[in-house]
């Protein structure tokens, strides 16, 4: 990892539109009723940040006492959290 890379132009506009079809996806769950009321554009900022925390952690081997099948069932569970996190609510909930 180069800890001085920093993206150009061409990458932000790139990561900018991968963020926007990110915010677009969670105002469909919301508005079909698939994931709690709540903002799209904070609930997509949750989501990148976890996601990209971990990728983070394993890119830079600062969880390198796990092997890769480890790590991705560890990985497919967080998803899984991160699913109910965002499950609809009942009223008795």
């Amino acid at each position: 990892v180069d800890a001085a890379y920093a993206p150009g132009d061409d990458e932000l506009c790139e990561c900018k539109s991968v963020f926007e079809r990110v915010i677009a996806a969670m105002r469909r769950a919301v508005d079909q009723g698939q994931m709690a009321a709540t903002d799209p554009e904070v609930a997509a900022y949750f989501l990148w940040t976890t996601v990209h925390g971990a990728v983070m952690l394993e890119v830079n081997k600062v969880v390198s006492k796990w092997d890769t099948e480890t790590l991705r069932q560890m990985f497919e569970q967080n998803l899984g959290m991160l699913r109910m996190a965002f499950e609809p609510r009942t009223a008795a909930e």
